[in-house]
């Protein structure tokens, strides 16, 4: 019986999401029941509520509620704990019905795979089972995540591979080197592997190429064990270091829908350190006794912490964690930054002109910043991301044979190769004109002071509240 169910959201809250499973009201008999949810979104399973009803004769029964393979509740059932409620009225027919509401303590997958199953062995008329009211609660992740642990760093993360979800795609795995990875069906699930395919002590592989900049890795999978197991271990490499193990022994349940062979799922999440463009995964199975036992996977995912954007390696993802930059960017204490406004040439020219109407001894205008700047004290301009270069006009007043001395940034490593310049006033205005560039297309902060004597301007870099200024032109009478 496949039992389709039905995801309602009927609660929308600020860190709570409940769902509501429907399902029609049948009798279950002997049941797997294998719900997957098809609202895939990236959050904690928090709890799981619902009613068990049971319909029983004299006989000591057991029932076992599983999700992800982590055992949650096992309890046993017996004639004089019921009432008759529904069906055949007679002494040795009474029902049930339990409440459950469990708390999960662990789930951060995208996925869901929840199994009930019991030890009933006749015919439904004389034992059954069901359930009603099945809700779930899930933590979700801030908006825009796609992995989170929690409910902070969690921007950082992105998908990089998926196999074996809505489609079976093994494209490049390899079982023991040489023969390709298929698919089989299990508890009416595809997985990669299975039964005839993946045998206990063989070991798949593969190797991904060109991952962005990162530095940490995060896998989650599905791990079936099929067959019989005896504490053997599972392990996964990653670039030929062992970074998980685990000993796999069977359950003792037996389904049907899998050739009536015990069946355990695991759910495998590994996190680890890792800053390769290129990841080599490797997981394999122990065999210690010569039962027959096969093993496969589902659910796979592959979630990489990225670097910021202008971080070609970093140990972290904060920006002041970069330890090498991408080309053109420079590092300096506090991160990678874009490389200051650098002068790309200059024009200096003199004029004597006795209407000139400065009230102070410098003013400038530039169409970029669509303002003239001639108060004495600070400003502070924003210029857009967009902006490249700059182009000013600064006129500073100044008496006859009086000293003008001016400096312009022209290049950012080089102290000894900058533009500076000191000029005698020969009549009372000397005109600037520089350009400045910038390589990188990045916001500009510039602070503006004003004085009698000088003049400054200063480009600030900001990184995680810490500031850096690079002087970019001065000119002192």
């Amino acid at each position: 019986m496949n039992l389709q169910v039905q995801i309602e959201i009927i609660q929308v809250g600020f860190s709570i999401r409940y769902m509501v499973a429907q399902l029609p009201n049948v009798v279950i008999h002997r049941y797997l029941e294998d719900m997957e949810f098809s609202e895939h979104k990236p959050q904690f399973l928090q709890n799981l509520h619902f009613h068990l009803i049971i319909h029983q004769e004299y006989h000591l029964i057991y029932g076992r509620l599983i999700v992800g393979m982590m055992k949650l509740q096992k309890q046993s059932f017996i004639l004089e704990d019921g009432q008759q409620i529904c069906g055949h009225i007679h002494e040795i027919y009474l029902e049930q019905n339990i409440p459950f509401s469990i708390t999960i303590p662990k789930h951060n997958s995208q996925t869901l795979v929840v199994i009930m199953t019991s030890t009933l062995n006749s015919g439904p008329l004389d034992e059954s089972w069901g359930f009603k009211d099945f809700k779930i609660e899930i933590l979700k992740c801030p908006k825009d995540c796609v992995f989170c642990r929690d409910k902070t760093s969690c921007y950082f993360w992105i998908n990089v591979e998926s196999y074996w979800n809505s489609q079976i795609n093994s494209e490049g795995w390899m079982i023991n080197g040489n023969i390709p990875l298929t698919s089989s069906e299990c508890n009416l699930m595809q997985i990669g592997g299975g039964i005839g395919i993946l045998q206990k002590g063989q070991r798949i592989e593969k190797i991904i190429d060109l991952l962005s900049p990162h530095f940490r890795v995060q896998i989650s999978f599905k791990l079936w064990t099929i067959g019989e197991w005896s504490n053997e271990l599972f392990k996964l490499e990653i670039d030929d270091e062992e970074k998980y193990s685990i000993l796999i022994t069977s359950e003792n349940f037996i389904y049907s829908q899998c050739q009536a062979k015990k069946v355990r799922i695991t759910n495998i999440d590994v996190s680890s350190l890792h800053k390769s463009t290129q990841i080599k995964l490797l997981m394999k199975t122990e065999k210690y006794i010569n039962d027959v036992a096969d093993w496969g996977l589902s659910k796979f995912v592959l979630f990489v912490a990225i670097c910021s954007y202008n971080c070609k390696e970093c140990y972290g993802d904060l920006k002041s964690q970069c330890s090498i930059c991408r080309d053109g960017w420079i590092m300096v204490y506090i991160g990678c930054i874009a490389p200051p406004l650098e002068c790309s040439q200059i024009r200096i020219t003199e004029i004597q002109n006795t209407q000139v109407d400065l009230m102070t001894s410098f003013r400038i205008r530039s169409d970029e910043i669509a303002q003239n700047i001639s108060e004495i004290g600070q400003k502070t301009i924003i210029l857009n991301k967009q902006i490249t270069s700059i182009n000013l006009q600064i006129q500073v007043k100044c008496l006859e044979k009086q000293i003008v001395k001016s400096f312009f940034r022209s290049c950012y490593s080089c102290d000894q190769e900058q533009y500076k310049f000191s000029n005698q006033c020969q009549n009372n205005v000397i005109i600037y004109h520089p350009t400045f560039l910038q390589e990188q297309i990045d916001e500009k902060e510039l602070i503006i002071t004003i004085s009698q004597q000088q003049l400054q301007i200063v480009q600030v870099a900001t990184i995680e509240e810490t500031k850096r200024q690079f002087l970019i032109l001065e000119i002192e009478i």
